[in-house]
């Protein structure tokens, strides 16, 4: 007798009890230099080594804990196609086990008995004699499981799943039921692949149908459900009848914060971005009617930020796009005096709104050139910077070469800076 078994009056107390329950066994040499050893992993993570010098013991034991853990998974797992050939495969393999070995029948029923309570364990012989009882061959050597144990110690705990409370105080894990057939495994995986089709494709269609009921921004804007902002956003004609004059509030007030002073002397005017989140906040507070924030802003590149951002949100480009190839073919005429005229036509054929606003801007840039030697802005860099800003297409006209789009804009722009004086008098 053991001294365990002696302390416990005589009574044999397994070594370790585990849950069986979704457990897997397989030979594993990789795992230790013995022979005749095979592993035992559990679902909460424990993983046990058992080995013997014996094949035919070790190969006993690791057939019954096989057939144990299959037993229990066919009872937790719902009822399947091939539970019935599952039950009588297993059913035919311990009428075998038991026909060949008289002791590895009275351990069935004993299993048996723990897997009708919902309970199973593996448990090894607390004494020599038990453990050479139990071997069916070289009854003269002393039967030696050696046990190694992965992780988890306290696994000596109630497995019971109508047992609420561990034996620790902690909660209970909850295990599902691990299917043992391929079949199965193989149905499962088949049925989660259409189910995720069919999901997709419906979700697709809700999508196109979505997208194709969607009415289009201009006709939410002529219905009136989408209305322009205040200022940013808006078109010059509502902000000419808004603030009484053909030259937005904002576009004034900005330009003049900007000449005041030596702004206009900073390296990189309008070349140089300002910061982005005082831009937003300068937005904001113009949209709710507070143009008295620019006068605080002692930034130049944030005034310039914002002039450059009030531009392309317009509805509607400053300068219509409808005459820009006009333009361009006026501004590469070979005569001056033809290039003015046609120029200047194309100029008094927009809206006083758009005529006037341009014709304020192109003299500010104008003032803004006349500190190149400080801040390094000439009429080629000023058309870079406003060409995209003052004209681009619209949606169903966009060109696929933007580098052309880009030159012939700056072409423009740098024709109308030059000539400014005789198209604006």
């Amino acid at each position: 007798m053991s001294q365990k078994a002696a302390l416990h009056g005589g009574q044999s107390k397994p070594d370790l009890c585990i849950d069986l329950k979704g457990a897997t066994v397989d030979w594993s040499p990789q795992h230790s230099k013995r022979s005749n050893v095979f592993e035992v992993s559990t679902l909460l993570g424990t993983t046990i080594l058992l080995q013997d010098d014996s094949i035919h013991v070790a190969g006993e034991w690791f057939q019954e804990i096989h057939r144990v853990i299959d037993t229990i998974n066919l009872k937790t797992m719902p009822p399947t196609p091939n539970l019935a050939v599952m039950n009588t495969s297993a059913d035919r393999l311990m009428s075998e086990d038991n026909a060949h070995s008289p002791e590895l029948g009275k351990k069935d029923n004993d299993l048996s008995q723990n897997v009708q309570s919902g309970h199973a364990t593996l448990q090894l012989p607390g004494s020599k004699k038990d453990r050479e009882r139990a071997k069916p061959v070289n009854r003269t050597k002393s039967l030696k499981m050696k046990l190694f144990v992965g992780s988890n110690n306290e696994l000596e705990t109630n497995t019971d799943p109508n047992n609420k409370n561990q034996s620790d105080g902690s909660s209970p894990v909850s295990q599902p039921p691990t299917p043992s057939s391929a079949g199965v495994k193989e149905l499962g995986s088949t049925c989660n692949i259409n189910f995720n089709q069919n999901r997709n494709n419906n979700i697709r269609e809700m999508l196109r149908k979505l997208f194709l009921r969607r009415p289009t921004m201009e006709d939410l804007f002529g219905r009136g459900i989408i209305k322009n902002e205040p200022v940013f956003g808006s078109t010059l004609r509502e902000l000419q009848a808004t603030d009484l004059s053909d030259v937005p509030l904002f576009v004034k007030k900005c330009v003049a914060q900007m000449e005041s002073g030596d702004m206009l002397k900073t390296d990189g005017v309008y070349r140089q971005s300002g910061n982005l989140s005082t831009i937003q906040k300068i937005r904001f507070q113009v949209d709710q009617g507070n143009l008295n924030c620019l006068e605080s802003v002692d930034d130049v590149h944030v005034l310039t930020g914002a002039l450059k951002l009030f531009f392309r949100e317009l509805r509607e480009p400053l300068i219509p796009w409808e005459i820009v190839d006009k333009l361009l073919l006026a501004a590469n005429s070979q005569s001056r005096k033809q290039k003015v005229k046609q120029m200047k036509s194309l100029v008094q054929s927009i809206s006083s709104a758009h005529r006037a606003t341009l014709g304020f801007l192109l003299r500010h840039l104008v003032k803004v050139t006349e500190y190149k030697d400080r801040n390094r802005m000439q009429f080629s860099n000023l058309a870079i910077v406003f060409g995209p800003t003052l004209m681009w297409p619209p949606t169903h006209l966009v060109s696929h070469n933007l580098a052309l789009d880009m030159m012939q804009q700056n072409i423009i722009v740098e024709a109308l800076l030059n000539n400014v004086n005789q198209l604006f008098n």
